[in-house]
């Protein structure tokens, strides 16, 4: 691909980045898994647009100044009762939902003046400024009606009318910028704003410390699939949303800004590099330290992990003792750009006067005062590392990094163990979206 791009090559590129932010942001914002979507949801998201984006253009085109005050008032206006509406209800006890019959009547009435107004707007008729600003602030009733159904308020109901404004914006922004440039930028990047509010706060709501990359790690479940699809519409949407937002601002540059005699405004490569700079860097934060985003269970009495580290390849073996004396041991061996590594586990149950001393041993302060804590210690890339930690006891490690080695008594004991168990042994998957690259324990 070229460096830079002419004028129309510049509003046909920005115009398909917009497109596609509306569609991807449509998708991620409609697919919720394990709940139902609505009628009034769809109609909201994609009949508008049928008027929407001719009523847009006919505002820059022909419009009059008084025109378009007065279309973007009235607008204003609705958008800040709606808003305080969401903001100020109640999130309990939640308002009891309009009858069915009010529902119904409010989509037949939408339905029908959407319709009108893109009639009139094709037709070009006379009354196409008067019925399509009709239509644009039958919006925000539907807005109204929507969440009340979906009883979304606070904080996250503000957010979500932000994401439905955004899928309607980027697609304004895309039909705009093939009429007038500079406005449909500014229209893409009204619409960025608008969308990583929601983007943001959805991502931060995820339970157990999870978040959309690291939903990947969970093992391979037909129940899980509802949950990978819509952490893959929240990355796609994210990765779009960012494309849009930096076209936009480096369109909106000014045309003395130059490098090596050509304007910032008119090269392409650093939208690619700087959408792969800040996806990478959301990407790294998001994968470390390794973890699977569910609930642990019932916490081990104490673990002590060996992790050994060879370049890229690396090895774990992990011995927990439970409460009622249950010991579980677990090894596993990760290889570089794998997405699932295999191991094995075998149990058995050790006797109460053969782990409590060692409990004692590794609960003591001198052994604290040996070690690291777990959150100064890093494995590397080549190191011998243990980690030693539990219910009721702060964790201690010990690594090569720091030149500091475990006790003869934690290793005998832990050697003992390995070979411990009396259960038959079985074998389980591991996944991990970052491919062994950044692989660390699970603590």
């Amino acid at each position: 691909m070229a460096t830079t791009l002419g004028g129309r090559e510049q509003a046909f590129f920005s115009s398909a980045i917009y497109a596609l932010s509306s569609l991807g942001l449509a998708c991620a914002f409609h697919y919720l898994p394990y709940r139902n979507h609505n009628l009034i949801g769809l109609l909201i998201q994609f009949v508008p647009l049928a008027f929407l984006i001719r009523y847009t253009i006919l505002l820059v085109r022909s419009a009059t100044t008084r025109q378009r005050v007065a279309a973007a008032v009235l607008n204003v206006a609705c958008a800040i009762a709606v808003v305080e509406y969401i903001g100020t209800g109640p999130f309990w006890p939640p308002p009891s939902e309009p009858p069915f019959m009010v529902i119904a009547g409010g989509a037949v009435m939408a339905i029908s003046a959407f319709a009108l107004a893109a009639i009139a707007l094709v037709s070009q008729h006379r009354s196409s400024y008067l019925v399509g600003t009709v239509a644009t602030l039958l919006i925000w009733p539907c807005l109204w009606l929507e969440f009340s159904t979906s009883r979304e308020f606070g904080h996250y109901g503000i957010a979500r009318l932000a994401g439905v404004l955004a899928v309607l914006g980027f697609a304004v922004a895309a039909a705009t910028t093939q009429v007038r440039r500079v406005v449909g930028y500014w229209a893409g990047l009204l619409s960025s704003s608008l969308a990583w509010p929601y983007l943001v706060l959805r991502e931060n709501l995820y339970p157990y410390r999870g978040n959309s990359w690291i939903t990947f790690n969970l093992p391979l479940d037909p129940h899980e699939f509802g949950l990978l699809v819509t952490a893959a519409l929240q990355i796609l949407a994210c990765v779009l949303t960012a494309v849009a937002t930096i076209v936009s601002l480096m369109r909106l540059l000014p045309s003395s800004w130059v490098i090596r005699g050509i304007p910032i405004r008119t090269r392409t490569w650093p939208v690619f590099v700087l959408t792969f700079v800040s996806m990478a860097t959301w990407f790294a934060f998001s994968v470390t330290p390794y973890r699977v985003p569910t609930e642990h269970g019932v916490a081990a009495e104490m673990n002590i992990v060996h992790f050994q580290r060879k370049g890229l390849h690396s090895k774990e073996t992990r011995v927990a003792v439970m409460r009622d004396g249950k010991l579980y041991v677990c090894s596993e061996v990760r290889k570089p750009l794998r997405y699932t590594s295999d191991g094995e586990c075998s149990w058995g149950t050790v006797p109460f006067e053969r782990w409590q001393p060692i409990l004692a041993f590794v609960r003591s302060p001198e052994l604290k005062a040996l070690g690291s804590s777990l959150k100064d210690v890093r494995a590397g890339w080549s190191s011998d590392t243990w980690y030693l930690y539990g219910d009721r006891m702060r964790g201690v490690a010990f690594t090569t990094r720091n030149s500091t080695t475990p006790p003869e008594e934690i290793v005998d004991w832990f050697n003992q163990m390995k070979a411990f168990p009396t259960g038959d042994p079985w074998h389980f998957s591991q996944r991990d979206i970052c491919l062994g690259l950044c692989y660390e324990p699970q603590l």
